[in-house]
């Protein structure tokens, strides 16, 4: 704006100068603007102060009137511009406001949606693995049971009147413990992996294996 106390072209109002979408750069630039044409007010109005007694010594009465009504709206126009300036301080403050609280949907869009893609590996990743270990105990159970009714089945062969026991020869190494191997490739995470109850809906949880035998009934189960 040209700092002249007779301007060509009447400056924008505050409405216009005041014109915003609402959004924290919108308030921001109308701020400045704002800002911009207070600070050129001041300046025109200093100016026809400073014109004021040359006009009353040299000026016609016209001249004098029109320098005191020009320096009447330079200070209503002060008045307007100062509230203009509260007015967008506090719109300022709203926008910042609307800023951060769809700065905290979007994060809790995104946190949503993170956790939806978490309960869809769960279903698709954990309760596949959870099913392949309780299939695993399964064959883990039905394996000890075998050799359970093998080590039987040699007792009694034993107490048999007519079992001539055969000579030594080399045995071939056992064969590893069902429940030791399934520990040894899982760890002890394994049992309590398998004692969490099933993620999926509408199915039991899968029961704590037994514990393995001890003494004299660990003995025939190393057979």
């Amino acid at each position: 704006m040209p700092a002249s106390s007779t301007p060509t072209t009447a400056p924008p109002t505050v409405q216009q100068l005041r014109q915003h979408d609402g959004s924290v750069a919108g308030v921001s630039a109308a701020l400045k603007r704002v800002q911009d044409a207070a600070e050129w007010n001041a300046v025109r109005i200093a100016e026809l102060q400073a014109a004021r007694s040359a006009l009353v010594r040299d000026g016609t009465a016209e001249q004098i009137e029109a320098g005191e009504r020009g320096e009447r709206l330079a200070h209503i126009l002060a008045e307007q511009l100062a509230a203009g300036l509260s007015e967008l301080q506090q719109d300022l403050e709203a926008a910042y406001a609307r800023a951060a609280a769809a700065h905290a949907q979007r994060l809790t869009t995104t946190a949503r949606a993170a956790e939806e893609r978490f309960r869809l590996w769960v279903e698709a990743e954990y309760l596949k693995h959870a099913e392949a270990i309780a299939e695993g105990i399964r064959l883990e159970r039905e394996a000890e049971q075998a050799q359970a009714a093998a080590v039987e089945a040699w007792s009694a062969l034993r107490r048999h009147p007519g079992y001539v026991e055969p000579p030594p020869t080399r045995a071939p190494p056992p064969p590893p413990r069902p429940r030791a191997f399934m520990r040894e490739q899982y760890g002890r995470s394994f049992a309590l992996t398998v004692a969490l109850p099933s993620l999926k809906p509408g199915t039991a949880p899968v029961a704590m294996p037994p514990p393995p035998p001890s003494g004299g009934e660990r003995d025939a189960y190393m057979l």
